[in-house]
């Protein structure tokens, strides 16, 4: 018995003995194997955008190209007309043959040939004395003889040619030889020949 209890006292003193003492220490072992990549952390947020570059400074101007070739001359226009007479005369109305509405004066333009009657032009102007005005004829014009703001005859002035000579004449409102007092008309003829 005695035995055995001083076995039981002697065991844990052995281990307590066993337990404190250290030894010397060994030799560092050697490196163990790597271990595995930890996963990626979350994305930073990102940074503000930085703020634009001056302006570059713009460049120097290219020089100028140069000139065209001239383009082609263009085609000569056409010969005018020449010769074109202008003939000018006056008569008193005394002259004018009336018959009622309806009144004309004939009077001779040798210029007026054959060749003028085939292929010219022939133009008559009256001449305005009030307003020192030439008029392309035909026309139509009114009169207030009176002078009380009122139109008292409407008249249109014609006029016709063949070789030789041009006729004017006039279709009246009223009776013609009451328009037709006594005073001097003058008229322009235009003759503008053939080509």
């Amino acid at each position: 018995m005695r035995k055995y209890i001083l076995y039981l006292i002697t065991i844990p003193i052995v281990l307590l003995i066993f337990l404190t003492c250290k030894g010397p220490t060994g030799s560092q072992g050697s490196q163990g194997e790597q271990g595995i990549s930890g996963t990626d952390g979350t994305a930073g947020t990102a940074g503000t955008a930085g703020t634009d570059g001056t302006a570059g400074t713009d460049g120097t101007d290219g020089t100028d190209g140069t000139d065209g070739l001239d383009g082609l001359d263009g085609l000569d226009g056409l010969d005018g007309v020449a010769n074109i007479q202008v003939i000018q005369f006056s008569f008193n109305t005394s002259a004018i043959t009336i018959d009622g509405n309806f009144a004309s004066y004939a009077v001779s333009i040798p210029e007026i040939t054959s060749d003028v009657m085939v292929g010219g032009v022939v133009l008559v102007y009256s001449y305005d004395e009030d307003s020192d005005i030439w008029l392309a004829l035909p026309m139509t014009n009114d009169d207030d003889s009176n002078a009380d703001g009122n139109i008292d005859w409407i008249y249109e002035e014609r006029y016709a040619y063949t070789e030789g000579v041009v006729i004017i004449y006039w279709t009246m409102t009223e009776d013609s030889s009451i328009a037709f007092s006594d005073f001097v008309m003058s008229y322009k003829v235009v003759i503008i020949p053939p080509n």
